[in-house]
């Protein structure tokens, strides 16, 4: 009877042990298989940006060539209409309406030129950059925008009144700043719309790093709201009228008199519109890895539940073969 309480106690430590080894067993293949899964969507977000980022770039390429060749039709309309008659067109300038040669020459050149053929998310204006603009040290004002949402009820839209429909001010007048500057920047981007997430991340100064801040942390949905915008200058050394932008002592003329055309895209939109299967592509291709390191796991799971298995059957003959050799030896005897 000693015997068997003492082989008895004997099997039960050992089946503690083996329990707490495949417990341990268990929760390392766990671990593993959570942090391998939070790496593999850490390694997808970021293939995805990198995605992201060569799809704003392509667009921004389409988009500078559209810029560029409607800026040589408004230039040459521009020469026809007011051949060297530059008080006209300087008067045209400073009394800008709907009218006048100028306004119509901008309507017929930009009218419906967007990149997506989406006037809510994508963009074509012009801008001139000497107008006052009240209350902000901005100077300049909207000449030609046929965007729906963007449209203000009979009042001139100078920069003041623009920035004052726009969800996020701090980064419109960064972007005008940064254009009416002429910046040789990467990226220009301004929020007129409100998002539809409601924890944000509102930027203040646009750059490609707190795009990619944004979309780390709120995915596509962060970047709905973002217009990236394409400047082009229907003059690069001269203004309109032909004076120089730069004085010979090395001065910028604050009277030039500049016109801008800003194509406008949305990411968002770029992206459902034109490269969607892209990113579909990308996501099934990190879900499969996922799917497989899933399988992996499962099979750890069952392979440590059939070594527990053995273990305690292995266990069990053991005994029954000593209990069996204690029998045999009493027999003898």
């Amino acid at each position: 009877m000693k015997q068997f309480q003492q082989k008895s106690q004997k099997q039960n430590k050992t089946i503690l042990f083996t329990s707490f080894l495949i417990i341990m067993l268990l929760g390392f293949n766990t671990f593993a298989f959570y942090n391998s899964v939070q790496m593999i969507k850490n390694t997808q977000k970021e293939a995805e940006w990198i995605y992201i980022s060569s799809v704003i770039d392509e667009t921004k390429s389409k988009a500078t060539i559209q810029a560029e060749y409607l800026k040589e039709m408004v230039v040459d309309d521009i020469t026809d209409v007011y051949k060297d008659r530059s008080d006209i067109l300087s008067y045209d300038l400073y009394n800008f309406n709907t009218q006048n040669d100028l306004s119509k020459i901008l309507d017929d050149r930009l009218k419906g030129k967007y990149i997506n053929m989406d006037t809510d998310n994508d963009d074509i204006f012009a801008i001139d950059t000497y107008s006052i603009s009240n209350n902000i040290d901005l100077k300049g004002k909207i000449l030609y925008d046929k965007s729906v949402n963007c449209s203000s009820e009979g009042e001139v839209r100078d920069f003041a009144r623009e920035l004052s429909m726009h969800y996020n001010y701090e980064l419109g007048y960064d972007a005008l700043q940064k254009i009416l500057k002429n910046e040789k920047i990467n990226l220009i981007f301004w929020e007129f719309l409100q998002p539809s997430n409601s924890n944000h991340i509102k930027l203040t100064n646009g750059s490609v790093e707190g795009l990619r801040e944004v979309y780390m942390k709120e995915g596509l949905l962060g970047l709905e709201s973002y217009e990236i915008l394409v400047p082009v200058y229907i003059q690069d050394k001269t203004d309109i009228l032909g004076n120089d932008k730069i004085s010979s002592n090395g001065m910028y003329n604050n009277e030039s008199k500049q016109i801008v055309i800003i194509q406008g895209f949305s990411i968002t939109n770029t992206i459902d519109s034109n490269h969607k299967l892209g990113m579909i592509s990308i996501q099934k291709s990190f879900e499969n890895m996922i799917n497989i390191i899933q399988a992996i796991g499962v099979f750890g799971d069952i392979l440590v539940f059939i070594i527990f298995i053995s273990i305690i059957k292995v266990q069990n003959l053991a005994v029954e073969i000593e209990e069996l050799g204690d029998e045999i030896e009493n027999i003898k005897e």
